[in-house]
């Protein structure tokens, strides 16, 4: 008998709960500063990839799914450097 492997979207998504959780309990302790400079870190890095995988369709291989996350950082990218342009534009506007 066969055993059926897990699509890697699927993997990749509770890889990457799993890694929120760590970095998070890497945050809380409150014993070494460089340990919460990392769990900062992994966090950031955890997140931005979950904000792509969370639209993923479950059953992509890692191909369609790596064409997805690069579309996903490239749409976020695009509004932090959008956010960054306008920013004094619209401070701007509200000063006066």
């Amino acid at each position: 008998m066969h055993k059926q492997e897990k699509p890697f979207a699927t993997v990749m998504k509770a890889v990457l709960v799993v890694l929120l959780v760590v970095s998070l309990l890497l945050i809380a302790q409150q014993f070494s500063r460089r340990i919460y400079q990392i769990g900062l870190i992994l966090l950031g890095a955890s997140a931005l990839t979950q904000i792509g995988f969370g639209n993923i369709p479950p059953n992509s291989n890692f191909t369609e799914s790596m064409k997805y996350l690069i579309l996903s950082y490239i749409i976020v990218g695009a509004m932090f450097g959008l956010g960054i342009i306008l920013t004094p534009t619209l401070i701007g506007l509200a000063r006066g």
